[in-house]
């Protein structure tokens, strides 16, 4: 089991340059390798040990009903317990 901790993550969007994105990963326990359940708009969703202490989430987000872009897979590190 992968325990989150409440997370912020600031990114950019190639689309609006100027205005950063901001994620909120609230506490959560997922098994390494789960899809994760997604908010609407993410269409995949998986955890992904990387190191000791820490694990990485990568998404795909995508408009209902479709295909997700490749620009639009992003990868987030965050704490483990």
């Amino acid at each position: 089991m992968v325990a989150l901790r409440p997370l912020s993550i600031a990114g950019r969007s190639s689309e609006q340059p100027a205005a950063p994105a901001v994620v909120t990963v609230e506490p959560s326990e997922y098994v390494l390798g789960e899809d994760l359940p997604g908010a609407p708009g993410e269409s995949h969703t998986t955890v992904t040990a990387q190191t000791p202490g820490t694990a990485v989430v990568v998404f795909r987000l995508s408009p209902p009903n479709q295909q997700p872009e490749l620009k639009n897979v992003k990868r987030l590190t965050v704490v483990v317990k």
